[in-house]
């Protein structure tokens, strides 16, 4: 597909040829090493697909990526590009990888399960804890939820609620290791998750299933809403006009909406030499035309958000939420060291099961201080 599209390119630029040759790493973590190993050897790709937020502020900070800041500046194609996406490939400010596609953390519903019970989707925390007591009394959840296999989906929960709580900014510095998870306000953040297990907004049998098993329950009516980055290929809606999807609830109303908008980007490594005919290059990769075409097969939204009005209404509110972020961050998986993340799924089941507050923050600290510490 890549291939098709940089034939694209050259059919536009007779006289920049671009020979592409793809290097496939297909394990997620061969492909992390993998690239690694490029950037701190000096030699490798030219230009590399990888994740935003904080892999690409990791090389950023040790000088292993070209600053495209000049680049991006002439760009006529950057008016395009969201607050929200531009902050998954900027390091103090400065720009180090074209974003090429994004997908946003939403609360996904059928529109016809709350007006049955005269209800709407919860904005505020305050009716997010209503609405689950109100469906839990007609036997149904608020939420569906899904662990098995997928047990990342807890930290999108805590992401959500320590951004609505404390900010953008403490929730950055916090998962990059500047703060105390002892912190006062990590302890508030774990005291509204308990709020939802306390009063079961999750869907039972959630060890059983992953997250795009349960994504039915919402269709058949037996939870409401569901935590996803976007619907699964295999299902079939009878009708899409059904589905809708809404941002996460204010619990802080002087706390701006920001978003859980994950990034993926090229970067160019320093050993690369940036030539004129690589910029141009680097601008076709920012096209609407390009972005499109790449990310068609992948269910993920283009980074270009100049798009069509879609078919499907919830894809259509979706970059809509995404051009209005007034700032955004990866999954906690994305934008914390990998060593921590890697142990973080066991804590956040530990404290699904049995909601203690102190035993997760001190879990949680040991591990900071333990990852840390040599950083």
């Amino acid at each position: 597909k890549i291939n098709r599209l940089i034939e694209q390119f050259n059919n536009r630029h007779p006289d920049i040829h671009v020979d592409v040759k793809l290097t496939n790493l297909h394990r997620a973590n061969t492909y992390s090493v993998g690239v690694d190993q490029w950037l701190k050897a000096g030699e490798g790709p030219d230009v590399i697909w990888w994740f935003g937020g904080s892999r690409i502020a990791k090389y950023a900070q040790q000088d292993l990526l070209h600053d495209l800041t000049p680049v991006w500046q002439l760009n006529p194609h950057a008016k395009h590009f969201s607050k929200a996406v531009m902050d998954a490939v900027k390091f103090e400010d400065k720009v180090f990888a074209v974003p090429i596609s994004t997908t946003l953390l939403g609360l996904y519903y059928r529109q016809p399960i709350f007006e049955k019970l005269g209800m709407k989707a919860p904005e505020t925390w305050q009716q997010v804890i209503d609405s689950c007591n109100r469906l839990n009394s007609q036997n149904k959840s608020l939420f569906a939820l899904g662990i098995k296999d997928t047990a990342w989906i807890l930290h999108g929960w805590f992401d959500y609620i320590n951004l609505r709580l404390h900010g953008l900014e403490f929730h950055h510095k916090l998962l990059t290791g500047q703060h105390s998870f002892l912190d006062v306000r990590v302890r508030e953040t774990l005291s509204h998750y308990k709020q939802l297990i306390d009063n079961n907004c999750f869907s039972k049998g959630y060890k059983a299933l992953n997250t795009w098993d349960v994504f039915p329950a919402i269709l058949r009516g037996y939870s409401a809403m569901i935590l996803a980055t976007g619907v699964p290929e295999h299902i079939r809606f009878q009708s899409f006009e059904e589905l809708a999807i809404v941002q996460f609830p204010e619990i802080n109303p002087n706390i701006p909406k920001y978003t859980v908008t994950p990034t993926e980007a090229f970067i160019v490594p320093k050993y690369t030499k940036l030539t004129e005919a690589l910029k141009t290059l680097l601008r076709f990769l920012s096209t609407e035309s390009f972005q499109l075409g790449y990310d068609n097969s992948k269910q993920h939204l283009p980074a270009n958000l100049k798009m069509k009005p879609s078919d499907k209404l919830y894809t259509t509110k979706a970059i809509d939420i995404i051009k209005n972020s007034p700032g955004g961050t990866q999954y906690f998986d994305r934008d914390i060291d990998i060593e921590f993340s890697g142990k973080t799924p066991l804590i956040f089941k530990a404290f699904l099961d049995q909601p203690d507050i102190e035993k997760t923050m001190k879990n949680l600290e040991t591990l900071r201080l333990k990852v840390f510490k040599t950083k």
